[in-house]
C-alpha cells in the first residue's frame, strides 16, 4: 500500500491553533489538579485518529447513530477531531457529549470554542467519578 498525504481540515487547524492559545491561560494555575492527584492533559497522538471512522465503516464497525463521550472533554481537541471527521459520514448520525467538572474548560468551550460545534456539542457540568 502507496502512502497517502492527506492534508488537515483547515477548520481543525484553526481549532487546535485557538485551544494552544488559550491554554496559556487556561493551565496558568494548576495547583487544583495536582491537589486531586489528577491530569490537566492527556497527550493524544492525532495521527491515530486520522480517518478514524472512514477505518471503523470499512470493517463495518459502524452502526446507524453513535454516542461519542469524552470524559473530562478539557477543551475539546480530540473530540473537535473526531466531530469533523463525523460530518463527512453521512449514513450515521453522530452525538458528541463532553463531561467536564472544571468550570475554566465549560466556560472556554461555551465562549471561545461554540461556534466551532455549531450546536452539536452537549456539555455535562460534573465529576466523572461520581
Amino acid at each position: 500500500m502507496e502512502a497517502q498525504i492527506i492534508e488537515p481540515n483547515p477548520i481543525l487547524i484553526e481549532y487546535f491553533q485557538l485551544t494552544k492559545h488559550l491554554a496559556q491561560s487556561l493551565n496558568s494555575d494548576l495547583s487544583e489538579f495536582e491537589e486531586n492527584n489528577e491530569w490537566h492533559y492527556v497527550q493524544n497522538n492525532i495521527e491515530n485518529n486520522i480517518l478514524l471512522f472512514e477505518r471503523l465503516k470499512e470493517v463495518n464497525l459502524l452502526t446507524n447513530h453513535l454516542n461519542i463521550c469524552d470524559c473530562g472533554i478539557g477543551q475539546g481537541t480530540v473530540m473537535f477531531n473526531l466531530y469533523r471527521q463525523s460530518n463527512d459520514i453521512k449514513e450515521t448520525t453522530f452525538t458528541f457529549t463532553g463531561i467536564e467538572k472544571y468550570e475554566r474548560y465549560i466556560t472556554s468551550l461555551n465562549n471561545q470554542s461554540a461556534k466551532y460545534w455549531e450546536n452539536n456539542l452537549n456539555i455535562i457540568q460534573n465529576d466523572i467519578m461520581n
